[in-house]
């Protein structure tokens, strides 16, 4: 456009040569004035399009022809943020599904850790109220074949236990050959 506002190139054929309605105010006047000397950018109401639009004006020098240029440049805020909203809806709907897959992930790996150190809980509680039979070992057998900490752990329990039963039998042992030499 020309810096008295006559529109130069619109896609709207009639507005060419025309002075555009937005610059036919004190304030149109004013923003004409403003974007001969530096770009000037605004969101605000523009009545041709009837909705709220991004304006940017920059103002061109071409060699030395005494009349100034201006570049602008109108876009509906609706236009501009489409696909912007198309964006944000795609990343939140990507934030819901993590956090869901997260929440899952959480009570698998909580279930794979807590289950196993109950039974090693529960096993231990057995032999600490010397608890010492055999069928006690059915609380750690799944645990037996595992090749990890847990495996390992309810191995060393089940030595721990076959060693308390024979260090138990054994005081039975003396205790009841000490009882019959005492009563001989």
């Amino acid at each position: 456009m020309t810096e008295k506002g006559f529109m130069v190139y619109h896609p709207q054929s009639e507005r060419i040569g025309a002075v555009g309605e937005e610059f036919q105010t004190d304030a149109g006047a004013e923003i004409l004035r403003r974007a001969q000397e530096k770009q000037i950018s605004d969101w605000n109401y523009a009545p041709a399009l009837k909705t709220m639009s991004f304006k940017t004006y920059y103002p061109i020098r071409i060699g030395d022809i005494h009349d100034r240029w201006i570049l602008g440049a109108v876009v509906q805020q609706n236009e501009m943020y489409a696909e912007i909203k198309v964006v944000v809806a795609q990343m939140l709907l990507m934030i819901i599904i993590g956090l869901i897959l997260l929440v899952f992930a959480i009570v698998v790996v909580s279930g794979i850790i807590t289950k196993p150190i109950a039974r090693i809980n529960s096993f231990l509680g057995k032999i600490g109220s010397l608890d010492l039979r055999v069928e006690n070992q059915d609380i750690v057998q799944p645990l037996l074949n595992r090749k990890d900490e847990f495996g390992l752990i309810a191995k060393a329990l089940e030595t721990m236990q076959h060693s308390l039963i024979e260090v138990s039998t054994e005081m039975i042992k003396i205790s009841n050959e000490m009882a019959r030499g005492s009563g001989e």
